[in-house]
């Protein structure tokens, strides 16, 4: 049977986990905590557990490995790599889409060396989902497979138009996006059997302080809270063409049909700096990165500025606080500067495309 190092093309992460998975393998200790962070994941399915279990033995794993501490999730996801196969055998999902999955881990570990000059793999929080069957890569993009939509937003639709409801009771800043603590207006919904009066999402994905009233008989209801959702990720593995993220969204319907025929799959969902407003203003309406954003209806998320978009655009060696020192080449990185220069970054948006 193989194990996750099969997988992995990145030699040093390779190496790392074959010589943490021996320590663990013949040190008592070290398989106690490795066993209970494999029970809070597969049997309690408690990810703030898995965690907890391993914030107090991080001392004693430093103390143990070293610098290799850093690929000691790696060499625990290798030794029972044998639970995430039979969760893939249990639905009859091909092990190629298991392959082209676990490519993340080279990505993160190729990530890390460059950021720390040191074997391991950042963003274990995020493997952990590929490790738990809850995440495929399927051609250019990633799904999350168990996600149902938050609350607060639902979308009605008639014919070609479509009408998106925020929440009663949402906090909104001037900019139109949910606000963290207090906003500028909040949002109000008046609904009967026959109408509803809210505040609406314009095309732009921003919430505006004004209601509007439309007939709940001309429209359907078409995607509300508990619905389910495929959660698009972009692994950082090169261009993102508008064809390419096409023909993924569509294998991923067939995927979704075929092995979770369980769940009725209302839309598309993203939550991504890839939307974002400054993106626009920056790139070219043709670049790759424009189409992608606008193949997704925007709505009003929270607008948040994720810690690695600067090294995303730069390189993971470089740090935002520098960046008057680094060299902007791309177009990209030339309205990165541009931004930072005006005092401003670029703000995360959510989108979602229906499933028909």
């Amino acid at each position: 049977m193989k194990s996750l190092t099969d997988y992995l093309t990145n030699t040093a992460l390779k190496e790392g986990i074959a010589s943490v998975k021996e320590r663990i393998l013949n040190t008592p200790g070290l398989k106690s905590i490795s066993d209970t962070l494999m029970h809070a994941l597969y049997n309690q399915k408690d990810q703030q557990s898995f965690w907890d279990v391993y914030n107090v033995n991080k001392i004693l794993l430093e103390n143990e490995l070293g610098q290799l501490i850093d690929c000691f999730i790696a060499a625990v996801f290798d030794i029972n790599f044998y639970r995430l196969q039979s969760i893939y055998s249990s639905r009859n999902i091909p092990e190629e889409i298991l392959a082209e999955t676990m490519t993340d881990f080279d990505i993160w570990a190729e990530k890390y060396f460059t950021e720390n000059n040191r074997v391991g793999a950042r963003e274990y929080g995020w493997l952990l989902a590929h490790m738990k069957g809850e995440i495929f890569k399927l051609g250019r993009l990633q799904y999350k497979v168990n996600v149902t939509l938050d609350n607060e937003f639902r979308v009605f639709k008639n014919h070609d138009k479509i009408i998106i409801v925020p929440r009663d009771g949402l906090n909104v800043n001037n900019n139109g996006l949910v606000a963290k603590d207090t906003g500028d207006f909040t949002t109000t919904t008046l609904e009967t059997d026959t109408y509803i009066e809210a505040n609406i999402v314009d095309e732009k994905g921003s919430i505006l302080p004004q209601t509007t009233c439309f007939s709940t008989r001309e429209y359907d209801l078409v995607l509300s809270e508990h619905d389910h959702v495929l959660d698009v990720h972009i692994p950082a593995c090169g261009p993102i063409s508008q064809d390419d993220c096409k023909a993924s969204m569509e294998k991923a319907i067939s995927f979704a049909k075929k092995y979770f025929p369980e769940i009725d799959y209302k839309a598309f969902i993203v939550d991504s700096w890839l939307l974002s407003d400054e993106l626009i203003e920056i790139l070219s309406p043709d670049s790759n990165i424009v189409r992608f954003s606008k193949m997704f209806t925007r709505i009003g998320g929270y607008g948040g500025d994720h810690p690695l978009i600067y090294k995303w655009i730069f390189g993971y060696e470089k740090d935002k606080a520098e960046w008057e020192h680094h060299e902007a080449i791309t177009s990209l990185q030339k309205g990165a500067h541009k931004l930072l220069a005006d005092g401003r970054w670029f703000i995360e948006r959510k989108g979602f495309i229906l499933i028909k």
